[in-house]
């Protein structure tokens, strides 16, 4: 998303113009005033969903007051559980023909919340899982002699991938040890 702003035109910027102007910014201070990584906001950048100024003669991307809005937008829409493909998807249809967001978002909502129940379901079958295992396991969990079941995942010092004296297998044995 790049335009005509005092000093900028298709991309190139006039360095001196946009120095004059306050509240130019570089990515890093973008970074520095949203608390999003530099990474995070390059790819959004690059997948417009947020103004930019353009790029500076030495390659620097530059932003004004409008990509804090930007960010903003995009943190809300994420914390909703919308990906920053679906985020895309709404900015470009709104850009292409101006329609109202409310049906596609409404959409988009719909679809955050069932990720959002397989997950929730995913969560409380590792739950159930957890508590079968700690009930199977009670006496050894709680260090109590005389456990009924052994440890299902038991190590077996011969196959574990543990470093063992003289085990040639892990860097230990005589091929691998320093002549004196």
């Amino acid at each position: 998303m790049t335009g005509h702003i005092n000093g900028h035109i298709d991309g190139h910027t006039n360095e001196s113009a946009l120095a004059r102007r306050p509240g130019v910014m570089t990515i890093g201070d973008l970074a520095a005033a949203t608390g999003v990584p530099v990474k995070t906001l390059r790819r959004q950048q690059d997948m417009g969903l947020i103004c930019t100024l353009g790029r500076s003669p030495a390659g620097y991307r530059l932003f004004d007051q409008t990509a804090l809005g930007c960010v903003a937008v995009i943190r809300n829409l994420r914390s909703l559980g919308l990906t920053e493909t679906e985020i895309q998807s709404l900015i470009t249809s709104f850009d292409a023909g101006g329609r109202l967001l409310g049906p596609p978002l409404a959409t988009m909502l719909r679809r955050a919340r069932a990720r959002a129940q397989a997950r929730i379901s995913e969560l409380q079958q590792l739950q159930q899982r957890i508590a079968d295992f700690e009930r199977l396991h009670h006496h050894a969990l709680t260090g109590q002699p005389g456990a009924a079941h052994p440890w299902p995942w038991q190590p077996n010092p011969d196959t574990c991938c543990h470093d063992h004296p003289g085990d040639e297998r892990h860097g230990d044995g005589p091929q691998h040890r320093k002549q004196a």
